[in-house]
């Protein structure tokens, strides 16, 4: 029961810190768009992809040091998990300088092959070197977050993120407002951001997870084997994952040029905003599964894929089916006329979002369970379909900058299917069992919350931000009501009387004292 109280407040702390951190980007969109530029803006959206690639050469540390130091931790082995973290810290200490050397040799090259215009090169390649020392900082950072998994309190980091995206978002505008608009600027405000994130971490991390000890004598043979042997099928995994959500402004700009990827980042922006409205619960549960698949709890592993799944269509699905049917009021209101073509990108990213929440906690469950190797490979393997897919829409169709996502969207459709059916069976459950405990409920919510905003927004067109308005107070309420109804199963709704009854009876003892 603690677990899952701490779980919920974690998750409703993500909500309200990515609520605020999606308005912040949303408004800065416009924002830089209309100091930037098209051109110098779609430059951003190619640098956050390219050193978003860069990133990659952790070897997947992040995840396995958060993985590794919670089974060993769980099992009262401090040693081992200080082996972990200190051989993490060390690891990323030699990566970051690798990384900060790519960066600085490669930069310009590889901006001048994206088509980067030649009188913004040196300011763009400014801009990359100063990307690549706030990603090295939030790199390092990997150890203090494992000790805070650990400890189940992922929302210190979403506190720090929050702050870090305040911020940034501050410096940028004071700066550009009064001085001047320039690229290197928007890159500087991340890496304060990433400093303050830095040390605000690493308190807390010592603070809430004392066990935690990163010195020099563990750094040892032994905490790299237990990184590696996790590490590698993750890292396999984050490329793919890399192919399928962040290649698609670098294709774009290399065939179309940077003008193009301006029309392509805002609904990448927007899908991305979207995204913690899963991954704020799913990966919440790498630790409880470790702990479950530790001892052997097969009955609780069960729950935990049928309820997640559950969880993630209501919440990650419902949002992608509202923004999706919602897309050309949101980029009207948003960004105004000339890009509707953002408006299809977004839909078609909504599609491949509901077609992901659909296979809930399945990635999170491989995790834990130490099940990456076969389901790593494939996704690498099926990322790589739908980037060359992509490419072939957008070379020898019409379809322009449609053509990457529908390519991703094509991938994602032969992935959902395995990712349901593999986690079912490493759960020894039925797939029929797995497919109507979990998707049924869900899938009827779905349904009807689909034609209320369509028709919404059709009978209002010419008035996006009415449109937007009135789905929004017609379809949610309904949606919610429908989701207790319908969506939620019977123990569902009694875990959730017992936590609003909890809260309450916590608020009046509060109150009385």
């Amino acid at each position: 029961m603690r677990d899952q109280t701490r779980i919920i407040f974690n998750t409703l702390i993500t909500y309200a810190t990515s609520g605020a951190n999606a308005v912040v980007g949303f408004l800065m969109v416009p924002f830089l768009l209309s100091h930037l530029g098209k051109e110098t803006y779609g430059v951003i959206g190619v640098i956050a992809a390219l050193l978003r690639f860069i990133v990659l050469i952790d070897g997947g540390i992040r995840p396995a040091a958060t993985r590794q130091f919670t089974h060993f931790l769980s099992q009262q082995n401090t040693l081992r998990a200080n082996q972990v973290a200190s051989t993490a810290m060390v690891l990323y200490a030699l990566i970051t300088l690798g990384f900060l050397a790519i960066s600085v040799i490669l930069g310009t090259p590889f901006l001048r092959w994206m088509n980067v215009p030649l009188p913004l090169l040196p300011e763009s390649s400014t801009a990359v070197i100063l990307i690549a020392f706030a990603l090295s900082i939030s790199l390092l950072t990997a150890p203090f977050g494992a000790a805070l998994a650990s400890q189940l309190r992922y929302d210190i980091s979403r506190y720090t993120e929050i702050a870090g995206s305040l911020l940034r978002a501050s410096f940028i505008v004071v700066v550009f407002l009064a001085w001047d608009a320039r690229l290197f600027v928007w890159a500087l405000g991340s890496l304060v951001a990433s400093l303050l994130g830095f040390f605000v971490l690493r308190y807390q991390a010592r603070r809430l997870c004392p066990e935690l000890q990163i010195r020099r004598e563990f750094v040892s043979r032994t905490g790299f084997r237990d990184l590696a042997s996790f590490g590698a099928y993750t890292s396999v995994s984050r490329l793919g994952t890399w192919l399928t959500q962040n290649s698609g402004p670098l294709v774009v700009s290399l065939f179309l040029g940077v003008s193009a990827v301006a029309h392509y980042t805002p609904a990448m922006v927007f899908v991305l905003s979207l995204e913690p409205l899963s991954r704020a619960f799913i990966w919440q549960l790498v630790p409880v599964i470790t702990r479950t698949n530790a001892t052997g709890d097969l009955a609780r592993l069960q729950r935990v894929l049928i309820r997640g799944t559950r969880y993630t269509l209501l919440l990650s699905g419902g949002a992608a089916v509202f923004v999706g049917t919602l897309a050309d009021p949101i980029v009207a209101a948003w960004l105004g006329q000339g890009f509707e073509d953002t408006a299809t990108i977004l839909k078609l990213w909504c599609v491949t979002s509901v077609l992901s929440s659909a296979t809930g906690p399945a990635w999170t469950l491989f995790v834990g369970m130490g099940r990456l190797r076969l389901m790593a490979v494939l996704n690498l393997l099926v990322a790589f379909f739908g980037l060359g897919l992509g490419v072939w829409l957008m070379q020898s169709t019409q379809l322009g900058i449609s053509g990457p996502p529908i390519g991703m969207l094509a991938a994602q459709c032969i992935l959902s299917p395995i990712y349901i059916a593999y986690s079912a069976r490493i759960c020894r459950i039925g797939v029929l069992r797995y497919l109507r405990h979990s998707f049924l409920g869900p899938a009827l919510c779905l349904a009807a919350l689909a034609p209320m905003t369509v028709l919404i927004s059709g009978r209002w067109a010419d008035e996006p931000l009415l449109a937007l308005v009135l789905a929004a107070a017609g379809s949610i309420p309904v949606y919610l009501g429908l989701i207790w109804l319908v969506g939620l199963s019977p123990d569902d709704r009694q875990t959730a009387r017992e936590y609003l009854r909890d809260g309450l009876n916590r608020v009046f003892r509060s109150s009385d004292s």
